[in-house]
């Protein structure tokens, strides 16, 4: 079945989601500290916590730009300020929208180096990874933590040249799986690839996957200018 998948593009002033369409948004996360600081002030008390347990400052920061892009694309979706979300969680930490606000709609956050990818969908649930491609010297041990036989039959036809690019393209996927379903990476190796699997290219030098549970016809793919 072909899918169709847009070009990214900016978002339009109003954003809404059908029925089978996946949303992805792609936004940068290497913002000033001045920045990040005054970014605070829309984050929950926890996201703020969580924050602050970062010992490095730069990693504090991109958090902290990460955790406003998502609420700032979910403002667009339900036309409210980014400060008013509130998130619920599920038992495995996953956060969610509650019935109070758009329980119609499912998301996931995942960032890497300075880029952060949002995955949003109607109804069905969704997991999204992005990896900053660096070159590793353990990718085969690391295959075989996280591969089963199938997975690791897929990583062996990986010719030498694009054996780190496919060590990324099938680690992406499972991780987007597992954060679909909500469960931690210590299920990697336990987790099958998802049926529906769309990798893509966010920017150059990341690999990035996204898994969902549903049936998707439309991909639509915003580049989110962020404005502070």
């Amino acid at each position: 079945m072909t899918i169709d998948t847009s070009l990214w593009q900016l978002p339009p002033a109003t954003i809404s989601i059908q029925a089978e369409e996946l949303h992805l948004w792609r936004f940068r996360t290497d913002i000033s500290a001045q920045t990040a600081d005054n970014l605070l002030k829309s984050l929950s008390a926890d996201e703020c916590a969580r924050a602050e347990r970062f010992i490095r400052r730069l990693h504090q920061i991109k958090f902290i730009a990460a955790r406003y892009g998502l609420r700032r694309i979910l403002a667009g979706y339900m036309q409210c300020l980014p400060a008013s979300i509130v998130f619920d969680y599920s038992q495995q930490g996953k956060p969610f929208l509650g019935k109070r606000q758009r329980s119609d709609i499912n998301f996931n956050l995942s960032h890497s180096g300075d880029w952060a990818i949002v995955a949003v969908t109607a109804e069905p649930d969704i997991g999204v990874d992005i990896e900053e491609v660096v070159i590793k010297d353990n990718v085969q041990q690391l295959g075989d933590y996280a591969f089963d036989e199938t997975e690791k039959k897929l990583f062996a036809e990986f010719s030498p040249v694009r054996r780190q690019r496919g060590f990324y393209r099938l680690w992406t996927a499972k991780e987007a799986r597992l954060k679909m379903l909500g469960v931690g990476l210590g299920d990697m190796k336990g987790v099958v690839l998802p049926r529906f699997r769309r990798f893509f290219v966010p920017a150059k030098g990341y690999v990035a996957a996204v898994a969902a549970d549903d049936h998707i016809i439309r991909v639509v793919r915003y580049h989110d200018v962020m404005t502070y």
